[in-house]
């Protein structure tokens, strides 16, 4: 049996079970991903992430993170490791990074370097800095931004809160807003000797040099390339961007190669090219076209994998093209829908209001729940149905629970809403919803009475953009732990939206719409 500290799972490694759960991973491949000789990690684990119930406090991993994590896993399988090396923010390579002096007031022994640089805490109120020395990693093998660390590696401890708050979308913005191409990073919170640092790590870019394309503060400079040497970020000398741009050439003549071998390999004359622009496929025997809105959600299966990613829906190109009315040809195309949907890829799908696919699949899918308060005229208007063809609907879907149907159809049939009218205290969480105020949802209370406050809006006080965010954060904090009626008060939020918007965008038959009423 493995020592007790071998069995716990990483902070890391619970961000990234997140991410996999959010993106549906089927749990037993999950399982795969974390157990190892020594430990093994549960179903019950899995399902206590899931609701919350324990790590609560770690944030779910991005994706980029994710996927640099499952190439990592496959790359060490191919080449015969059976425990997979750590990634940069895995507890492993930090508790190395972070190596600590003897004595009563341990320091880190490493001090500032080409891949660390210490800040005594986070303050995005000179973001440029930050972003400066990202931009150096990313330009050189990477590297991490350490708060809660003087400049002499002594310890001083970052604020878990003053640093986990700040949105990332907002630092994406401004990083993708200042250099080009994107900075690719990630962050997390560590404990040293007892007290907790920040942590944001730059990955190496993959495509170099990253340059800056607009002036701030007169630290980042329009048209400057920054680069680390050793503990300073600087502009970059000649000799290193004559490495980087030659490198560069290396891994497009490398790329270009590997193509011409498959070339060789299928045959030049049945080999064809697809513009992922235009979407216009051309080959020897003729050319088509690809519509864009099916183009964007190609989904290409790398060269010796085979491993579809849950929640990416894989579109197969199957048959021979043929001619179609108009002047464009179409492929024949095999869909894969989304089944077995759960109630959260319903709420995540409104959430989200995009095109949906398969929408009569959502349909159908709601007599299967115990609740009929869903975001059902969203998906009635994404099918391009009346109200009665998504009653047939309904009323077609074998098995099922005939409560849920039942009174779905008759708020379908009598438009019934499900508005509330404001005690006092909701009456003031209203008034700073109309005000587009900022608020704290972290509470069961304080999120109950903002979706009841939600509940209360008319259409023409419905903003999405300021809503959205902060049901899909009621969401992520409380939909998944114990509390029933929280539940319900997220599902007829989004129903009363739901109704609020798009009631009056589909028609009650076709009849009805036909005839102009």
């Amino acid at each position: 049996m493995g020592a007790k500290g071998q069995s716990k799972l990483s902070r890391q490694e619970v961000a990234l079970i997140k991410a996999m759960l959010a993106k549906d991973f089927p749990r037993q491949d999950i399982l795969a991903y974390f157990s190892r000789p020594g430990r093994s990690v549960n179903m019950f684990r899995i399902k206590e992430i899931r609701s919350g119930e324990k790590f609560g406090d770690v944030p779910t991993a991005s994706d980029h993170a994710l996927q640099a994590f499952i190439d990592s896993y496959e790359k060490a399988i191919l080449q015969g490791v059976k425990i997979m090396p750590a990634g940069p923010l895995d507890a492993e390579t930090l508790a190395v990074l972070f190596r600590l002096t003897t004595g009563e007031q341990p320091n880190l022994i490493a001090g500032e370097n080409e891949q660390l640089e210490f800040k005594e805490a986070f303050n995005w109120a000179s973001p440029e800095h930050y972003a400066k020395a990202m931009a150096a990693f990313a330009n050189t093998k990477g590297g991490y931004l350490v708060f809660g660390i003087d400049d002499k590696g002594g310890i001083i401890g970052q604020k878990r809160e003053s640093f986990e708050k700040h949105d990332n979308g907002k630092i994406t913005q401004f990083l993708n807003k200042h250099f080009s191409p994107a900075i690719e990073w990630d962050r997390v919170m560590h404990e040293v000797a007892g007290k907790t640092v920040g942590v944001i790590y730059t990955h190496p870019a993959k495509v170099r040099p990253v340059v800056c394309v607009a002036d701030k503060q007169g630290v980042l400079n329009d048209g400057e390339i920054y680069y680390r040497y050793g503990g300073r970020n600087d502009r970059i000398r000649s000799g290193e961007l004559r490495h980087i741009l030659e490198q560069r050439e290396r891994d497009v003549g490398e790329v270009w190669l590997h193509k011409f071998a498959r070339m060789a390999e299928i045959g030049v004359q049945n080999v064809g090219l697809l513009d992922s622009q235009s979407g216009e496929v051309e080959g020897p025997g003729g050319s088509f076209l690809i519509d864009k809105d099916l183009l964007e959600r190609v989904k290409f299966i790398r060269e010796g994998q085979f491993t579809e990613k849950a929640g990416a829906p894989t579109l197969k190109l199957v048959g021979d093209v043929q001619a179609v009315e108009g002047d464009l040809l179409q492929p024949t195309v095999t869909v894969k829908l989304p089944t077995a949907i759960s109630e959260p890829d319903m709420l995540a799908a409104f959430l989200d209001q995009k095109p949906v696919r398969g929408a009569k699949e959502f349909i159908r899918s709601i007599v299967h729940r115990g609740s009929w308060w869903v975001p059902v005229y969203f998906f009635i208007g994404q099918a391009c149905i009346s109200v009665e063809e998504a009653v047939k609907l309904l009323q077609d879907e074998r098995g099922g629970n005939a409560g849920t149907r039942d009174k779905l159809i008759e708020r379908l049939r009598l438009a019934k809403d499900c508005s509330v009218q404001p005690n006092s205290v909701i009456a003031r969480v209203r008034e700073r919803v109309l005000k587009k105020e900022p608020l704290d949802i972290k509470k069961r209370d304080e999120a109950g009475h903002f979706l009841a406050a939600v509940q209360t809006l008319k259409p023409t006080e419905v903003d999405l953009d300021y809503l959205l965010p902060l049901i899909r954060d009621c969401i992520d904090k409380h939909y998944f732990g114990t509390n029933t009626q929280l539940k319900g008060h997220i599902r007829k939020a989004v129903s009363h939206l739901d109704f609020a918007l798009f009631a009056a965008t589909v028609p009650a038959s076709r009849e009805v719409e036909e005839a102009g009423v």
